[in-house]
């Protein structure tokens, strides 16, 4: 009797050992590179006291993530830990220099989507060794406090199943070569007193916005980030799709983004995600402002915004009630149709997408970024 196949494996761990020499490396590091490494980038540590009870003990870190560098800066500032750390799959091309250095110093490449569940195997095998995990919690680099706030859920949900507590560390800049990086622990968030994931992102979140209050380098804000959002609109991909409002009035058809006014009762960071649902069923979080610009004198703020769950569809907003396919408005003129779509990005450059400078800009982030779009913030005129 044949033996039947079994199905292959969502992910193997054998790709997440650690090249020959990883441990010697390590310790390279520790003791003839970290001298020089804490000049070129000086560091100072602020609640040193509350990492110390976690010694030789499995802890989970959340780190706050500004930088492609802040593994590096990590592994010096707390150099007693045999951190692990999850990064993504970009940065470990397979035979490059890049890839080896990142492997010595426990990196994970992770997979979205795909390779989920052996990630957190690993990080639960590495935290009964009594070992420790280095986590981003926002899951991707991040530019200001504001945006530290879009806590996921991984770092909770592996915390919760090993049993561990959660420290938290914000820092008050991305690390620059001679500039002084400093870093604050937080509270220890001991998981042991929760049971559901969302409490614990819930309150790592908190923690880490405490942290950042007044922490932050003060950075010269300019002119046009002082202006007030009076304007939202969304930038969301479903299925590696831009989702868009396919508008009609008379002969002319064209595009949009999701968007809309802020109401006086509520931020834009809470306007755009009701607009996505008032407008395309789609529910969604915003993650961090991309593009700002100005239509007819008034500050509009484009979000960066994941999509969590929703069919792309009509809904019951007034835009398809009060506005019904060529409906004669005071004017005399049609005021068309509103239909929300999804649109290929390959294609853009070949689609009527209003305003023209915001795609422009879109299209060149989209080939150098891919639709993870990290990125200050920058101004579209």
């Amino acid at each position: 009797m044949a033996k039947k196949n079994k199905p292959p494996k969502e992910a193997a761990l054998d790709d997440f050992k650690l090249p020959r020499g990883s441990t010697f490396f390590r310790r390279f590091l520790k003791t003839i590179a970290y001298p020089f490494f804490r000049i070129l980038f000086p560091m100072r540590v602020y609640n040193k006291k509350e990492v110390k009870q976690h010694r030789g003990k499995p802890v989970v870190f959340a780190f706050q993530h500004r930088s492609n560098t802040d593994v590096f800066v990590i592994f010096m500032a707390f150099p007693e830990f045999m951190l692990h750390f999850v990064g993504k799959e970009s940065l470990f091309k397979p035979r490059t220099a890049i890839n080896r250095f990142l492997r010595s110093l426990n990196g994970v490449p992770i997979r979205p989507g795909k390779n989920d569940i052996a990630i957190i195997r690993h990080c639960l095998a590495k935290l009964k060794k009594n070992e420790s995990i280095a986590m981003f919690p926002e899951g991707r680099r991040n530019f200001s406090g504001e945006d530290a706030l879009a806590v996921r859920n991984g770092t909770a949900v592996i915390a919760l199943r090993a049993g561990v507590p959660i420290v938290p560390v914000v820092t008050n800049r991305r690390p620059r070569p001679f500039k002084l990086t400093k870093f604050k622990v937080g509270k220890t968030i001991w998981t042991n007193e929760y049971t559901d994931k969302n409490e614990i992102s819930a309150k790592l979140r908190d923690d880490m916005a405490e942290l950042l209050d007044g922490f932050e380098v003060k950075t010269r804000i300019k002119k046009w980030d002082k202006e007030p959002v009076q304007g939202v609109r969304a930038v969301t991909f479903v299925d590696g799709k831009l989702l868009a409002i396919k508008r009609t009035r008379g002969d002319e058809q064209y595009y949009v983004l999701p968007g809309g006014h802020v109401d006086d009762d509520e931020t834009p960071r809470a306007a755009v995600v009701r607009e996505l649902k008032d407008e395309a069923n789609v529910t969604a979080e915003a993650v961090r402002v991309l593009y700002k610009s100005k239509y007819r004198d008034k500050m509009e703020a484009f979000y960066l915004c994941t999509y969590q769950r929703g069919k792309v569809s009509k809904t019951t907003s007034e835009e398809y009630i009060l506005n019904p396919e060529n409906l004669n408005v005071d004017d005399g003129k049609p005021f068309g149709s509103y239909e929300p779509v999804l649109l290929d990005v390959e294609d853009l450059s070949n689609i009527d997408l209003r305003g023209v400078s915001i795609k422009q800009q879109l299209i060149k982030d989209i080939k150098r970024y891919g639709t993870h779009l990290t990125r200050a913030t920058k101004y579209v005129k």
